[in-house]
């Protein structure tokens, strides 16, 4: 079912992540790299003098490719997430730490997000909205929390935070769009109906 989240311990991402990750950064070389890399091995003879050109460029996607299986175990052990009582906690980096904390009364939504890549892997994304940031940010979430199975008992168990943070009940179930609007506009109509 993947890894088991609870309250007030860290969490890493499913171990299937690095896989993900890495067929990410193949395809990505494969249509970076590719497009000149075979035009270049094809135009290029030995009689030429094509030789030196052809094992450089080799050497170089060897060097590329094994720094990118390092870099994916570095930056798979530095990924590690945690909920509080209080709040959302995200930290990674390799060489450049960064954390991100985020409390729950400042959250608005949290967005669960599958590409066709990460499907292929099975992992999901959540990503934790608040109002200021997504301002800033234009449309970039404050916290993504990448590489995670049982996205709805995460985000279930952010949202319950949330609602618990800001006053609200703790029901099992989160409040779709829909019904919020709805609800809303109950209250403008019973404001206005009190006004005549």
């Amino acid at each position: 079912m993947g890894v088991k989240v609870e309250l007030n311990k860290e969490f890493k991402a499913d171990p299937v992540l690095k896989s993900y990750f890495l067929a990410f950064m193949l395809l990505l070389l494969a249509v970076i790299i590719l497009p000149w890399w075979l035009p270049m091995m094809t135009l290029t003879t030995w009689e030429e003098g094509g030789q030196g050109a052809t094992l450089s460029a080799l050497v170089i996607l060897v060097i590329f490719l094994a720094q990118m299986i390092v870099w994916n175990q570095l930056y798979y052990r530095s990924l590690v997430y945690g909920l509080t009582d209080d709040e959302v906690v995200w930290s990674r980096g390799v060489l450049f730490r960064k954390t991100s904390i985020v409390p729950y009364a400042k959250i608005t939504n949290v967005d669960i997000h599958q590409g066709p890549l990460m499907r292929r892997f099975g992992i999901y994304g959540l990503n934790v909205q608040t109002a200021g940031y997504s301002v800033q940010q234009a449309g970039r979430s404050e916290i993504s929390i990448i590489g995670v199975k049982d996205h709805d008992r995460l985000r279930n168990l952010i949202m319950e935070n949330v609602r618990k943070s800001k006053g609200g009940t703790s029901s099992a179930r989160p409040m779709g769009t829909e019904e919020l609007m709805l609800e809303e506009l109950k209250k403008i109509r019973d404001l206005l109906e009190r006004r005549d």
